[in-house]
């Protein structure tokens, strides 16, 4: 009886084992389908064109800087027709009229001194006779020249000037700015005045020069 019921005791055995081996199917499928970590990322969307895109190429320019002219200003002055300035650029008008105070006007022009000698009806550089820039702000005359800044608000004629150098002449118009005037006698005893109008690189400053005979 024992051995007869050996047989069934091994199949029932054998059956548990195979059922605890086997992977249940939830979990197989679980496994299949999870998406992988090292999956490509999607793609950014590409940044728009810049505004200075080269079409057809793909390539973008620099913006381009708008050209300035290259050319460097020159004293500009009046003079009568058909002279020429050395190292200026002479505008053909009529001679320079009458000063509104009745005084005789030899020279009347805009200049970017550099070095002007101011006694000539068209001013030049005569070494050692000019009135020059010694730095950005101070007008300097060579010997037998007379400068001073005027200081009061109206604009000096002939006779204000001639009086006011007779009590502060100098050497020197400094701590010049735009709006300043300056009074000046060249060595020849002509009265001048100089209206600044600006001032440049080098020391350059360009000025409205009156000069009476």
């Amino acid at each position: 009886m024992c051995t007869a019921l050996i047989p069934v005791a091994m199949h029932y055995l054998v059956d548990d084992e195979a059922s605890g081996q086997a992977a249940p199917a939830s979990a197989t499928t679980a496994s299949a389908t999870t998406p992988s970590a090292s999956a490509d990322p999607v793609a950014a969307p590409p940044e728009p064109e810049s505004s200075h895109a080269v079409p057809g190429t793909g390539r973008v320019s620099a913006p381009v800087r708008p050209a300035t002219s290259a050319i460097t200003p020159s004293a500009v002055v009046e003079a009568p027709l058909g002279t020429v300035a050395d190292g200026a650029t002479t505008v053909a008008v009529a001679p320079p009229p009458a000063d509104p105070g009745g005084e005789a006007v030899r020279y009347r022009g805009s200049l970017t001194f550099g070095s002007y000698h101011l006694d000539l009806a068209q001013p030049r550089d005569i070494e050692g006779m000019n009135v020059w820039p010694t730095h950005r702000d101070v007008l300097h005359g060579d010997p037998d020249y007379q400068l001073v800044q005027w200081l009061d608000d109206a604009l000096p004629g002939r006779a204000d000037c001639a009086g006011y150098l007779f009590d502060h002449a100098r050497k020197d118009a400094d701590s010049l700015i735009v709006g300043s005037r300056v009074c000046g006698r060249t060595p020849g005893g002509r009265i001048f005045r100089i209206e600044i109008l600006g001032f440049g690189e080098n020391n350059r400053i360009t000025g409205h020069v009156t000069v009476w005979e």
